[in-house]
């Protein structure tokens, strides 16, 4: 037996609470920022934390690029070359600037804030 779907769907599917929620750019910042603050961390870790944490919240390979190069054009994360324990080819390790601490602890309680409300 086949379910019949109503065109309106989309629209009741807009207003349901377990919709998913794609973070935008300044959002990715700040959630990478978040992660940042705590430890340093990869493209792959990140976008995988994140569906772990929050599988409600999605974030494109490209908002999420965006997002590295945007932290990157502005110096405010280094990227360098890891090779990580039990992983085969070496990663791009992103790291805080650490002259950017302050200003990402009060973006990553921004976050915070969101991810809560």
């Amino acid at each position: 037996m086949q379910l019949t779907t109503s065109p309106l769907d989309i629209v009741r599917q807009h207003f349901s609470k377990d919709r998913p929620y794609f973070l935008n750019r300044e959002e990715a910042i700040a959630y990478i920022l978040s992660v940042l603050i705590t430890k340093d961390s990869y493209g792959t870790e990140l976008a995988r934390d994140l569906q772990q944490q929050f599988p409600n919240i999605n974030l494109s390979d490209s908002i999420l690029h965006n997002a590295i190069e945007y932290l990157k054009n502005h110096n405010i994360v280094e990227i360098s070359s890891r090779r990580l324990e039990g992983r085969g080819r070496p990663r791009s390790m992103l790291s805080l600037v650490s002259t950017w601490r302050s200003e990402a602890e009060n973006i990553a309680q921004l976050w915070h804030q969101k991810i809560q409300s």
